[in-house]
């Protein structure tokens, strides 16, 4: 039976796995077998979830049993223990590989192009982003591929503004490789022509690493603007999704010293905090690279950045909430 008839086949007390194959984020490891159904949960005080179902069709016998174990400890937190900005993983059905994880929004994640992107816009990125790598690392985890791909705009009934969210986090290296290529999105410390991220190596990917990623994005879409993969009218991509590294020296002309203004998008204050925290999470020497926690600190004392007020202080005090309910020390 092949692996569409068996997924169209699958039954289990989680309902029906209906095929739509499609790339989650464009990731090839991860596909969507299910979208828009609703599933009861019995870890979440509403009980009832809209949810998407990823599976993992190209495993091998010890990537699967790395999975397995590692899906016990990923679908663990409660709600209560999550960052609001990171797509949770809600269940994990071994027998068939698949995630059932919070629905993914339709207009699909990021991508790099060509366009203006507002400077409040990445600022709100680094906010949500360095709030889900502050909770990943105060409890011990790499996420290891913090890319375009991965980040999802999701709307927010309890905010004023779009909420940024990221997906795929703890599966690299252990299940899911990644070349490492001699590009500026690998952090210096990891650059190698030809090398992999591999479970039986002495290469995985760090906290450091994660900031370093971090700080690629923010560049690439401040520099390129962003579109959404699923909006069939800006598909035009950027050159590739090869990424560049940036010009870290002064006077570099597409570097960071100083970030380039754009005709549109930018204004003084927060294009210069945009510099800042680049200056901070590009850092090639990693010991010297500003970590989440410090990161998010720093945007709190900036008047430059401001977000609702309320907004902000809902988030620290959930994420030290959750750090709390998890049995991890607070930040």
């Amino acid at each position: 039976m092949s692996h569409r008839e068996n997924t169209q086949n699958l039954l289990s007390l989680k309902g029906i796995l209906h095929t739509d194959e499609r790339p989650v984020g464009d990731e090839p490891n991860f596909r969507s077998l299910r979208d828009g159904r609703r599933y009861v949960t019995s870890k979440d005080a509403d009980g009832i979830r809209d949810v998407t179902f990823v599976g993992f069709p190209q495993l091998d016998a010890v990537r699967e049993e790395k999975l397995a174990k590692l899906a016990a400890d990923l679908v663990k937190p409660s709600k209560e223990a999550s960052c609001q900005t990171i797509v949770r993983y809600l269940d994990y059905v071994p027998k068939d590989k698949v995630f059932i994880i919070e629905r993914l929004p339709m207009q699909g994640s990021w991508r790099p192009a060509r366009g203006p992107t507002q400077d409040d816009t990445v600022l709100d990125v680094a906010w949500d982003l360095l709030l889900a790598l502050a909770l990943l690392h105060a409890t011990g985890t790499v996420h290891g591929d913090v890319r375009l791909h991965n980040i999802f705009p999701f709307p927010s009934e309890d905010s004023s503004r779009v909420r940024f969210k990221i997906f795929g986090h703890g599966l690299v290296p252990e299940v899911i490789n990644h070349q490492l290529r001699k590009d500026g999105f690998t952090a210096p410390e990891l650059r190698s022509p030809g090398k992999w991220y591999d479970f039986n190596t002495n290469t995985k990917p760090t906290f450091e690493s994660d900031i370093w990623m971090l700080g690629m994005v923010l560049w690439h879409v401040h520099r390129f603007g962003v579109y959404y993969d699923g909006r069939g009218s800006a598909r035009q991509r950027w050159v590739s999704d090869r990424m560049d590294q940036p010009g870290l020296t002064d006077g570099a002309k597409f570097g960071i010293n100083p970030l380039p203004s754009r005709p549109r998008g930018c204004e003084p204050s927060p294009h210069r905090f945009v510099e800042d925290l680049l200056h901070k999470m590009l850092i090639p020497d990693p010991k010297r690279r500003w970590t989440a926690a410090d990161l998010l600190e720093q945007m709190k004392l900036q008047k430059s950045y401001t977000p609702a007020e309320d907004d902000m202080k809902r988030d620290l005090a959930d994420l030290q909430a959750a750090l709390k309910d998890g049995g991890f020390a607070c930040i």
